[in-house]
């Protein structure tokens, strides 16, 4: 997802991946899989398969675990702050615990582009010294958005395929 919000002295871009479930929904769609997983073992224990009941135990919690390291990995953002002299890349879940600072003048936008149709496009913002790639988690939609408002901000991208017409 992108968000792009303009300031009196800056613009802002609010990179984010799409998330299908909150936090909320995902704990109750995993309490209706161990409540499901619960009934059916407890219901195999009573008439004497007792073995089962770890195995249900441990199919909860790996079903919770990696729901959980979805969810967590989904709430990451990156915000480029954008001047009439830098651009300011942040990255992090709640607050930003990464920074780079490129001088607007000698930085730009590379836009690699991907080998499949249906891919989305590698995206770094590069100077003479740093590189970040940025928005690697958006879908091929979103990608081509950022590429558009970053363009409209006035940051030059140059493409690895410049020979070919522009698909966004």
């Amino acid at each position: 997802m992108v968000r792009y919000n303009e300031f009196e002295d800056c613009s802002q871009l609010v990179i984010s991946p799409n998330r299908s479930a909150s936090w909320k929904e995902v704990k109750l769609i995993s309490a209706i899989i161990a409540l499901a997983t619960g009934t059916i073992a407890v219901g195999w224990a009573l008439v004497g398969v007792w073995v089962i009941l770890p195995f249900a135990g441990f199919e909860v919690l790996l079903v919770f675990g990696l729901m959980y390291a979805i969810s967590i990995n989904s709430t990451k953002q990156q915000v480029l702050t954008i001047n009439d002299s830098t651009i300011l890349v942040s990255e992090g879940r709640s607050k930003p615990n990464q920074q780079w600072r490129f001088i607007r003048r000698s930085c730009f936008l590379q836009y690699i582009t991907p080998r499949h149709p249906d891919d989305s496009p590698s995206l770094y913002i590069k100077d003479d010294q740093c590189s970040v790639q940025i928005g690697s988690f958006l879908n091929q939609k979103d990608a081509f958005k950022l590429v558009s408002k970053l363009e409209g901000a006035g940051i030059m991208v140059v493409r690895d395929q410049w020979w070919k017409p522009q698909s966004y």
